[in-house]
């Protein structure tokens, strides 16, 4: 669960999300921003649906009532890079007709970490004992589909920046203890009728897996604010919705339910510093970018990443451009004069690889080989930079200071391109 913090003002450009679950923030600056990110194709290769709850068969229940619905849709998740927890939910692909696969909707920073991954699905009999090591599926995520596609828990896809991604299990294989479970103990969460909207004050509960070692933990609290846009460490804005639910790391990739029993949102963001000041991605967002409308919120997130997946290619979201890596920030030299400069560089990011390092100063920015900019503020980079798109070559002139005290001036040119989690071979 990603946690936050207060730092001096600074602009987050554009990070590569590397985050593990133990060590989630957020960062709460002083000025607010608004982050753009590429075109998107408004289609996707296969038609996917998740099903949905009829209004009229709806019914308000108790919080034990809600949990007992819900309670077998969590599973728990364990990688090598830290823990969080995930939700099987109702999706329906053309031309699938496997029974035997589920999908299940987590975080993208629970997986993030990529290499082996363990899945734990409550006792069919006993929702609340995780420790039955009987249904505990296994596999990898990274590498080669064709290196993985005889394991049991597979990556179907995952972005950065709806913090959204999604594995899939085939019941087929058997899970760690050799037993095979049957898809008719399957229980899926199913989302609200889209007419349905979430209202402030409104009930809710989130199950997840607090601390990595808690799966099938309950809290309860309310819908605190319906949309919050939240500058996010290693993301940048995300549009959230407020809940007062004490989740905690772990809790990450948990569904936030309604006491209907329906999945109103993901669970990936908290607060360290307050109490009950946490976050989930909610079904539909709001967002945009310099194109239009797009839609970050779970719902359309796993429609694109499940109807982008193929049997070579991982799923991914057509048009979110690799970002640069780099954090800038406000700053004022010894003679007051204010300056913009790199606050941080995430090693092995396109910034970082071409050059870019840390404390250099911006006095130029060139898109596509036109159009020099000599830049002499902080609002001329944060507009410019944030309208790239993918294709794009853009040069940063920046100025360092080496031995001696010398400054130097260096043209450092990087290319924008599409966004893949793993590589898709395209």
């Amino acid at each position: 669960m990603k946690k936050f913090s207060k730092i001096p003002t600074v602009f987050i450009l554009t990070l590569i999300l590397t985050f593990s679950l133990s060590a989630c923030t957020f960062i709460i600056p002083d000025d607010s921003f608004t982050p753009s990110i590429g075109p998107q194709s408004p289609a996707t290769n296969l038609n996917v649906s998740i099903k949905e709850q009829p209004t009229e068969t709806r019914e308000m229940l108790t919080l034990e009532q809600a949990n007992a619905k819900v309670e077998r849709s969590i599973v728990a998740i364990e990688t090598t890079s830290g823990s969080g927890a995930g939700v099987i939910i109702d999706v329906d692909v053309e031309n699938v007709s496997d029974d035997n696969i589920i999908y299940v909707v987590t975080c993208h920073h629970v997986i993030s970490g990529k290499g082996d991954i363990s899945v734990y699905i409550p006792d069919t009999e006993n929702p609340d004992n995780y420790t039955n090591p009987d249904y505990i599926f296994t596999g990898t995520i990274g590498g080669l589909i064709s290196e993985n596609q005889d394991k049991a828990v597979t990556l179907v896809g995952s972005d950065f920046k709806s913090d959204i991604g999604v594995i899939k299990i085939n019941l087929s294989k058997p899970a760690k203890s050799g037993k095979v479970l049957s898809v008719s103990k399957i229980v899926k969460a199913v989302i609200p009728a889209s007419n349905y909207k979430v209202t402030q004050g409104e009930t809710v509960f989130a199950i997840g897996n607090p601390t990595g070692g808690l799966p099938g933990w309950l809290c309860s609290g309310i819908v605190a604010s319906l949309e919050n846009s939240i500058p996010v460490s290693d993301i940048g804005n995300m549009k959230l919705m407020g809940i007062s639910a004490p989740t905690n790391p772990g809790n990450s990739g948990g569904g936030l339910f309604n006491m209907y029993g329906e999945l109103i949102g993901i669970t990936n963001a908290g607060n360290t510093a307050y109490d009950a000041i946490n976050f989930a991605i909610p079904l539909y967002t709001s967002d945009k970018d310099v194109d239009g409308e797009i839609d970050n919120g779970v719902v359309n997130m796993i429609t694109k990443l499940v109807g982008s997946a193929t049997a070579s290619n991982y799923g991914y979201i057509q048009g979110r451009k690799v970002m640069l890596g780099i954090t800038v920030a406000k700053g004022v030299t010894n003679d007051q004069k204010e300056v913009t400069y790199i606050y941080d560089v995430v090693e092995g990011g396109i910034a970082s690889v071409a050059g870019i390092k840390k404390n250099d100063v911006i006095v130029g920015v060139k898109v596509n080989d036109v159009n020099q900019i000599d830049v002499d503020t902080y609002e001329e980079i944060n507009q410019t930079l944030g309208a790239l798109k993918i294709g794009d070559k853009v040069t940063l002139k920046v100025q360092r200071t080496g031995a001696l005290n010398q400054v130097h001036t260096y043209e450092i040119s990087m290319n924008i391109t599409q966004f893949h989690f793993c590589d898709t071979g395209l």
